[in-house]
């Protein structure tokens, strides 16, 4: 029997060999999304747990490889001492629980080896920053020779308890037998991110990476004498002047996510397949059925990337399933490009769920093609939903059973009443199972003909093994935030933000952080309340603060419930500069803003328009920042005025207009 590296290392392969098939992806990321493991993660370097299983985007480490579909490869290679014929594919992947971050390689390296004494051997040297900025690093290699030798782990002095330590399943291997013969490697280790300072399970966290390959050595060889060969591969840059970033993503990873979550709609739906409430259109978690499909966004790929049950399948077609709740009826909704709509004998284009009823029953939903004319609802399984607690529409985009791919796909909307199984109440989570179809080109007929195609996917197990969980939340469907951003000024730092819907919106509290961690409110802006259209807001924060600030926005509804935004950060560097008065013209006091980036002797004075001084507003030691001064030109006459400021080897003048 296979096991798991063989098999994964050989479908890698093939993609290397034969070409990406679904898509061109990225070299060298400048960042890569780091999912939360469903499971416990045990550090013994088998990687047999599920969620490493799972399809998400990865690191490769091979000399001259292409990137592909979710294979990521990296920022450059290197062959340190020639001749290298060992061309080792190395893969990385990264999972976290909460503030542990985990990290895999999986290597088919056919000479597994190690030079000098406890210096460089195959694996990983990598440095992290800490939530402080400060790089620390972290090894990962082989250290000594031998049969069976285990991985060495090596964390940074400076913190001591930031790693647990590492394992490392052999295959068999002997490391440095100098010859082609050896069947890789797999290892993991975990770094703790609470001891490095890390606070948010959803933090950014700065990394360089090397991956290390000496080739044909005996123990204690000179890495450049007669024999041997080296060569190493980066992400970032080779000794960590450039980092990437690793984006940790608290809560249900996007591949195969243990639950989803349900918002309430702002009204009961109309059961029609048109999907034109404003509800549906809110970039809510929905779940996304492609074969292969890369998840993004608030798109979830679903438990298996798909079978092909009859081959050849061409029409990759993609299927958006959402879901809201209103009262106890929870609604479904289906939005697919396929390009050929159609059923054989017993299944057609659509979806086919079971959901657990109140004692634990299988009540089955089908939301599909029923026959040549009709994309409806029907119901069966141990326990049927009730007649009139059920109900379901589609449109097709084309027509039923052309046998052609010209069609336009379909939008299907069901309902389940769930008092009718059992629930006298909304309940707080509901477990289902969930099958989508998608049959091509295939006439009414029995599904394995001459003719037509056949592919699945499902969330969960196919039959229902396995259970996914749907958790009903009370809240409405949120505010959609499109964007927010920061900038700096020197009248102050510059918050921009809008929304594409709102709903119960009262309004954003801005807040403001000098270290990401603490946050403190400094000011209130109030929402549109509900809307379907573009709002645009900002707010002008004129602190003095310089360095890294940090904002988020905390959206609140009129009941009470809130929701945080993204953080963003602006770097206030602090340069000479003096800025225009504000407001200008003016009448009869104005504000005159100037910075310095290090303490110094300032004089800024005011001159009329025949060179007279007319004021002198600062003439004093001044701190490093940003500077505001108030002028009133109360005794003056209206006209053209002018305001020098000079400190240090810096001066500036600009011109302001006093109108009475």
């Amino acid at each position: 029997m296979k096991t798991f590296t063989t098999i994964f290392v050989g479908s890698f392969l093939f993609l290397v060999l034969f070409g990406n098939v679904f898509g061109q992806a990225i070299k060298d990321p400048a960042s890569l999304p780091v999912y939360e493991a469903n499971g416990s993660i045990t550090i013994d370097g088998n990687l047999n747990e599920t969620d490493w299983l799972k399809r998400y985007e990865y690191l490769v480490f091979k000399a001259g490889l292409l990137p592909g579909d979710v294979i990521y490869t990296v920022t450059d290679t290197l062959t340190v001492k020639p001749v290298y014929t060992d061309t080792t594919t190395t893969i990385m992947k990264f999972l976290h629980k909460g503030l542990d971050l985990y990290i895999s390689l999986e290597s088919n390296d056919k000479s597994v080896g190690k030079f000098g004494t406890n210096w460089e051997g195959d694996g990983l040297f990598m440095k992290i920053k800490t939530a402080g900025g400060i790089p620390v690093e972290f090894k990962l290699f082989f250290n000594q020779g031998g049969v069976n030798p285990d991985i060495s782990y090596e964390g940074p002095s400076a913190f001591p308890n930031s790693g647990s330590g590492a394992a490392h399943k052999n295959n068999g291997t002997v490391v440095n037998d100098t010859t082609q013969i050896d069947s890789g490697y797999t290892a993991e280790m975990v770094i703790h991110l609470d001891q490095l300072g890390y606070t948010d399970p959803n933090s950014n966290v700065e990394v360089m990476i090397n991956i290390f390959d000496p080739d044909g050595y005996l123990d204690n060889m000179d890495p450049y004498g007669a024999a041997g060969a080296y060569w190493k591969s980066w992400w970032g840059s080779e000794w960590g002047s450039e980092f990437r970033t690793l984006n940790l993503m608290a809560g249900t990873s996007q591949y195969d996510p243990a639950s989803l979550s349900v918002y309430s709609a702002t009204s009961p739906i109309t059961v029609d397949g048109n999907l034109n409430e404003a509800d549906w259109a809110v970039d809510a978690p929905q779940l996304m059925f492609r074969m292969n499909g890369t998840p993004s966004g608030m798109s979830f790929t679903p438990t298996n990337a798909g079978i092909v049950v009859k081959p050849p399948y061409a029409d990759t077609s993609t299927c958006y399933v959402k879901f809201l709740h209103y009262g106890t009826n929870l609604y479904v909704a289906l939005q697919s490009n396929d390009k050929q709509v159609c059923k054989f004998d017993w299944e057609g284009d659509g979806m086919f769920m079971v959901v657990k009823n109140a004692s634990n029953q299988n009540s089955e939903f089908k939301l599909y093609v029923i026959n040549s004319t009709t994309f409806g609802a029907e119901t069966g399984g141990a326990a049927p939903i009730p007649s009139g607690g059920y109900g379901g529409v589609g449109i097709v985009n084309g027509t039923i059973y052309d046998s052609t791919d010209v069609d336009n796909g379909y939008t299907a909307e069901g309902f389940i009443d769930l008092s009718t199984i059992g629930y006298t109440t909304l309940p707080s989570s509901l477990q289902l199972f969930m099958n989508i179809f998608d049959p091509d080109n295939i006439l009414p007929s029995l599904p394995f003909g001459p003719h037509g195609a056949y592919a699945k996917q499902w969330w969960g197990s196919e039959w229902g093994s396995e259970l996914r969980t749907l958790n009903l939340l009370s809240d409405p469907v949120p505010v959609e935030l499109t964007s927010f951003i920061a900038a700096f000024t020197l009248k102050g730092i510059d918050l921009r933000w809008e929304t594409a819907t709102e709903t119960n919106n009262q309004g954003f509290e801005v807040q403001r952080s000098v270290d990401n961690k603490n946050f403190v409110k400094v000011a209130f802006v109030p929402g549109i309340g509900t809307s379907t259209e573009k709002q645009y807001y900002s707010y002008l924060d004129d602190t003095e603060l310089t360095g890294s600030i940090y904002y988020r926005l905390k959206q609140l509804d009129f009941g009470g419930n809130y929701n945080y935004s993204n953080t963003v950060e602006v770097s206030r560097a602090i340069s000479y500069e003096l800025s225009q008065n504000y407001p200008n013209p003016f009448n009869p006091t104005t504000t005159i803003t100037y910075s310095i980036p290090q303490n110094s002797f300032v004089t800024l004075k005011v001159y009329d328009i025949l060179g007279s001084e007319v004021a002198e507003l600062v003439n004093e030691q001044v701190d490093a920042g940003v500077h505001k001064v108030n002028f009133n030109g109360f005794n003056l006459n209206s006209g053209v005025y002018f305001y020098t400021i000079k400190a240090g080897n810096f001066s500036s003048t600009k011109k302001m207009t006093l109108m009475k």
